[in-house]
């Protein structure tokens, strides 16, 4: 069974003249799952090496390259997908946009009562749960995939006809903080940035690929413009105004982190995310092919799984969320991370 990795993000570019924000998605199609997963370690090792940098993390999403590569970090993505293009059997990119004048308004809600919009407010509005029309384009496109093993990250949306199209796969996993705990997503990760660093003009097949013709092998690489043509309009317009109930499809175990502000000062999750026991915890999801998010009082009784999901305290200040979690959840498992207590 193949392996999907799938992401999304937003385009943008704003300029004098013009600007454009368009949603695009990158799915990176795997032959040997745990094959890639020790190449991508060993890639990562030599080149955080050669750049002289320490690797802090397992698995990278693309902000933090940038956080630790600065300048070095298109000349990083590319050395990396170089090295790993022999584990990458297919890239298969995905965008959005609405030429001026194409589309007057967009109708939604036939289930309902329909509600039209703009093809900005449109835009705006699909980009946040992109993902899933991507992840239905590629089983448009290659129909005998549909049993691969479709490793998401997370998103929401309104529910489309795209959705129940794809809802009843047989392995549709979405990952909690996917770029940062699941290896097939992170690249996809990955090759969005180098796209968005570095695509002259809009998106277009020609300037995609010349993104990325010098790192991976032109048979590698297809697009799909998921424009202004009907069939497009009539599976990605939501039908109704309910969110998709995605729990079904969450990747269990959730790995739980119980953490807690220390100071006043707004930045402090963001330093979080380089200390030993956060990275300790993305770690071994990766390891368990696990999800990993923090402790949200609202999600967390609607999706906990008290037979594998697991709680990891990381400071002193987060002892009463624990408690909270214990009062929802007496037989859920917690590992204590607190500094001096990591094990």
């Amino acid at each position: 069974m193949n392996t999907v990795g799938v992401d999304a993000c937003l385009f943008q570019r704003d300029g004098k003249d013009s600007s454009f924000h368009d949603p695009m998605g990158v799915a990176v199609s795997i032959r040997d799952r745990e094959e890639f997963r020790s190449k991508y370690d060993t890639v990562l090792d030599e080149l955080f090496t050669k750049y002289r940098k320490d690797r802090m993390k397992t698995v990278y999403k693309a902000a933090h390259i940038t956080k630790q590569l600065q300048d070095k970090t298109n000349d990083f993505i590319k050395e990396f997908l170089v090295n790993m293009t022999d584990e990458i059997q297919r890239i298969d990119v995905f965008y959005t946009y609405y030429p001026e004048g194409s589309i007057e308004e967009i109708v939604t809600c036939k289930d309902s009562y329909p509600r039209s919009y703009t093809s900005d407010k449109f835009i705006n509005i699909i980009e946040k749960g992109y993902e899933h029309y991507c992840v239905w384009k590629y089983c448009v496109e290659y129909p005998l995939a549909s049993n691969n093993l479709f490793e998401v990250d997370h998103f929401t949306a309104k529910i489309t006809p795209a959705w129940d199209e794809i809802r009843n796969l047989e392995s549709l996993s979405i990952f909690y903080s996917g770029g940062e705990c699941n290896k097939p997503i992170s690249v996809a990760d990955i090759v969005l940035r180098l796209i968005c660093n570095t695509l002259r003009g809009r998106l277009e097949h020609e300037n995609i690929f010349d993104c990325l013709k010098d790192y991976v092998k032109e048979s590698q690489v297809r697009s799909f413009w998921m424009g202004p043509r009907r069939d497009y309009l009539n599976n990605m317009a939501w039908r109704d105004d309910f969110n998709i109930d995605i729990r079904s499809n969450i990747q269990h175990p959730i790995f739980w982190i119980a953490w807690d502000k220390e100071t006043d000062r707004g930045d402090e999750k963001v330093s979080l995310e380089w200390s030993e026991a956060y990275n300790e915890v993305l770690t071994r999801a990766e390891a368990s092919f696990a999800s990993a998010r923090f402790w949200d009082p609202k999600e967390f009784p609607l999706l906990i799984n008290t037979k594998s999901d697991v709680v990891f305290l990381l400071n002193d200040k987060a002892i009463p969320i624990l408690s909270a979690i214990q009062f929802l959840s007496p037989r859920i498992r917690t590992v204590d991370l607190r500094p001096g207590d990591v094990k």
